[in-house]
């Protein structure tokens, strides 16, 4: 191999004579048979993957941590309740409170996705969410069935959607 007509300064290209060796897989930088001048940039080469390869060993550690961490919290959190031998006496403001907690979380979810668009709010009333909240919601008031409360707000969302684009 020669040192000549590279496309990166100093890298071993085959000559356009060897046309046998074009059809076979190109050695690489690394290849112990490369020139000198090759050699340093190989050796470059090899540091730099050797420090990418020390650098991926490690990148598994803080997802680690934090998912055993975020075991560790969820499972106190849940089971606070249950480590006492006795109920623990609630405030009946607290009692009542808990009955909303449900509703409470569903808006928490539901409210953004329908409001907002890549974390902005909506600026035009051209989307799709705005009138199949509107039908579904009628629909529900009108009903009071889930199932149809889906089926109504979704056949008027995906028409808008998909069809004109809104």
């Amino acid at each position: 191999m020669s040192c000549h007509r590279s496309d990166v300064v100093g890298c071993a290209q085959p000559s356009e004579r060897s046309a046998r060796r074009i059809a076979q897989p190109i050695p690489s930088v690394l290849a112990s048979d490369a020139t000198p001048r090759c050699a340093s940039m190989a050796s470059a080469d090899r540091q730099m993957i050797g420090d990418a390869t020390l650098a991926m060993n490690h990148a598994w550690v803080e997802p680690v941590i934090a998912t055993l961490g975020l075991t560790l919290v969820t499972v106190l959190a849940r089971s606070f309740f249950m480590l006492s031998e006795r109920e623990l006496p609630l405030p009946g403001w607290l009692r009542r409170g808990f009955k909303y907690a449900p509703l409470a979380a569903l808006t928490a979810v539901i409210a953004p996705e329908i409001l907002m668009t890549q974390g902005a709010p909506i600026t035009t009333l051209l989307d799709a969410r705005l009138p199949a909240v509107l039908c579904a919601s009628a629909y529900y008031f009108w009903r009071r069935g889930i199932l149809g409360t889906i089926v109504a707000g979704m056949s008027v969302y995906l028409p808008l959607h998909m069809v004109w684009g809104w």
